[in-house]
């Protein structure tokens, strides 16, 4: 294709082409796939348009809402720019495409109700531990009731965890099945251990005689393979995937995991779906 040229105040400069600005958008969005920040000209600086510091760590999904539709992924999103020119950019480059199987194609519009928010805050001093259960209706049952119970050991660890937080420090909890093979979502410790709160849920009021409240933040799957490259200094440099119940994790490592909760896009579904195995 024949370039074209203009003239600036010093010197002859080529024109930009529609190549160049699809080049720089396909390069965009790859970053935001990635996890990487590169330099962006005309829409101006990535971390103003997806902010997020060590002191309030924020992270942004594709799709605000709490019922993903595989089916319904918006192809194109609008960006405006500082000059106030708005740009209609393609979500997904066919790289990713080509990643998750779809190969430019629609998908076969599989519907899932993972709960996926448009925005997670973890403020500055959060702390994040891994939760084990023995079965999945008890993670089911925490959904619907808004309460959690560990072993003894465990509820005495997060219950000092608790009362020791930082002002404004919130504790994430990332829930996972002995042998499911996966984490099947996220939740927010929003008490200490009450004597009061229902545990017959569970069965044995013997065994879970207290319990915390907890908030449901993220509900989907992520698989283990996706999580072996975080290793845990605390435990012997075993993969996050190795944890025991209750097992502390670093923060950076869990801001990690939580963006894999929030943009990977293959393979959506969690246990609120009615075919899930």
């Amino acid at each position: 294709m024949q370039r074209t040229w203009r003239r600036s105040y010093d010197e002859m400069v080529p024109a930009r082409t529609i190549e160049d600005s699809l080049k720089e958008l396909e390069g965009f969005i790859t970053s935001i796939h990635s996890g990487k920040t590169i330099p962006v000209d005309d829409l101006g600086s990535p971390r103003e348009l997806f902010p997020s510091s060590d002191s309030n760590y924020t992270t942004r999904t594709a799709i605000p809402r709490s019922s993903y539709f595989v089916n319904e992924l918006p192809e194109f999103h609008s960006l405006v720019s500082s000059t106030g020119v708005t740009y209609h950019i393609n979500r997904m480059s066919m790289a990713v495409k080509q990643k998750n199987g779809e190969n430019g194609r629609k998908s076969c519009g599989k519907k899932s109700s993972a709960i996926i928010p448009p925005w997670i805050d973890v403020p500055e001093h959060s702390r994040f531990f891994v939760i084990k259960s023995s079965c999945l209706e008890h993670v089911k049952k925490s959904f619907y009731n808004g309460i959690w119970s560990s072993t003894h050991f465990g509820n005495k660890r997060l219950s000092e965890a608790y009362a020791s937080l930082a002002v404004g420090a919130k504790i994430f909890l990332f829930f996972s099945v002995n042998g499911s093979g996966r984490f099947c979502g996220v939740a927010e410790m929003t008490s200490d251990l009450e004597s009061g709160l229902d545990t017959s849920i569970w069965g044995d009021t013997k065994r879970y005689g207290t319990a915390f409240k907890v908030r449901w933040i993220i509900v989907r799957d992520v698989q283990n393979r996706l999580l072996k490259r975080f290793l845990i200094p605390a435990n012997e440099m075993k993969p996050v995937t190795n944890s025991r119940d209750t097992q502390e994790i670093p923060a950076a490592i869990c801001k990690s995991i939580l963006k894999l909760f929030k943009y990977d896009q293959s393979n959506v579904q969690s246990f609120l779906d009615h075919d899930y195995s």
